[in-house]
């Protein structure tokens, strides 16, 4: 899944993933979101958002402390109802990212 990551207005970066493989989505669902910050310092990361029918995630990320790992977990699911009329979630991603 590739990550992209620009610097926007005020210097935050915008960190995104996008989806390739056709069938899947970040879930948007409040109890199981697309993205979770696990060891999120005060205010580094905010506005986490599933767009484009789900195919894109996108956060500010604002990288006031260098050299840092952060943990997170990413959160998809495919992107039509099984039998029952529920999707389907996958297993979850456990990456993280070095600023």
């Amino acid at each position: 899944m590739p990550i992209d990551l620009s610097t926007g207005a005020g210097g935050g970066k915008t960190v995104s993933w996008t989806i390739g493989t056709p069938g899947y989505e970040f879930s948007n669902e409040s109890y199981k979101f697309g993205i979770f910050i696990k060891n999120d310092p005060i205010d580094e990361f905010k506005d986490a958002k599933v767009i484009e029918n789900g195919r894109k995630l996108v956060i500010t990320f604002n990288g006031k402390r260098s050299d840092k790992a952060y943990k997170y977990a990413v959160t998809v699911r495919r992107s039509t109802p099984n039998k029952e009329g529920h999707k389907e979630f996958c297993e979850t991603l456990d990456p993280w990212l070095i600023n």
